[in-house]
């Protein structure tokens, strides 16, 4: 069975703080915790006042306040399970190394780095970006989900590799140092630079769908695009395919030029053009014969 024990005060150690059973929780309540020498928790070490959480190495560390601080540093476990409001992490640097857990409530990033080298399990919270939020995923585990999220930065550098849970946007820099990024049913928004690292790491299926957007020069395509469900361009300084992609969907092309760069384009839904398309001696196919395909030209209709 579970033991629990309620502080009724603060907690200040100049030795060492164990908690050896797995079941075993300290709450602190609303009161401050200050560790010794050193802390060995096997179990869970629970917050709920506005700003009296503590990062801890070891074990779960839960914050189960309303609208609270979480405190920068490093975790071993970190469970954000807010009775109400959000949840927003300190300035500082964050690493989550085994597992970050949103049971309820918000979790904000905000003008923060959070490094996440274990799993993201998500039941009924969420996680909240922003211009000036970052994620970098590292580790050696298994593969994770990213649950929905606007972000500046998005750095995947996990040989297992990483899969959407939700849509994400970037605003920033994606950057594909190790392991598949793999988008799933979801769509993935990149406003900023082509991708960093080894691009030929986006992996996406005939579910997948990608925006660009934003107003950076040279963005590319990787090669290792071939299906997707939407594909929309609406960055004013244009895009360059590198690949011969199936669309199942619907080919957008709000702003900018789209350089097909001679690869075969096939559609299977419609194409629609408000920005400029150019061929460099590709063809685009409309292969679904069930489906009769909209060509839309500036709004008007082409066929």
């Amino acid at each position: 069975n579970a033991t629990t024990y309620n502080a009724a005060n603060g907690i200040s150690l100049t030795g060492t703080l164990t908690i050896s059973n797995a079941s075993g929780i300290l709450d602190m309540a609303g009161y401050t915790l200050t560790p010794g020498a050193s802390t060995t928790n096997n179990g869970t070490i629970k917050f709920s006042g506005a700003s009296n959480g503590l990062a801890i190495t070891t074990g779960t560390v839960e914050y189960y306040g309303s609208g609270q601080t979480v405190a920068a540093g490093t975790y071993s476990t970190l469970n954000i399970n807010q009775s109400s409001g959000t949840a927003t992490l300190d300035s500082g640097t964050t690493i989550v190394d085994t597992a970050l857990t949103l049971s309820n409530g918000a979790f904000s990033i905000g003008a923060n780095t959070l490094t996440l080298n274990g799993a993201i399990s998500v039941t009924s919270g969420s996680l909240t970006g922003g211009a000036s939020s970052n994620i970098t995923f590292g580790g050696s585990g298994s593969s994770t989900a990213l649950p929905a999220v606007t972000l500046n930065d998005l750095t995947i550098n996990r040989a297992n590799g990483i899969g959407l849970g939700g849509d994400v946007a970037v605003g920033g820099t994606l950057t594909l140092t190790n392991g598949t990024f793999s988008v799933g049913a979801n769509t993935l928004t990149l406003n900023g630079p082509t991708i960093a690292g080894t691009p030929a790491n986006l992996s996406t299926t005939s579910s997948s769908s990608l925006v660009f957007g934003g107003s950076s020069a040279s963005v590319n395509i990787p090669s290792s695009v071939t299906a997707l469900d939407n594909l929309t361009i609406n960055n004013a300084n244009g895009v360059t395919l590198n690949s011969s992609p199936t669309i199942s969907g619907t080919l957008t092309l709000t702003s900018g030029t789209f350089d097909a760069a001679g690869y075969q384009i096939n559609i299977g839904g419609d194409f629609s053009v408000f920005g400029a398309f150019t061929s460099n001696g590709n063809t685009v196919v409309f292969d679904n014969v069930s489906k009769t395909s909209n060509i839309t030209v500036n709004g008007a209709s082409a066929g």
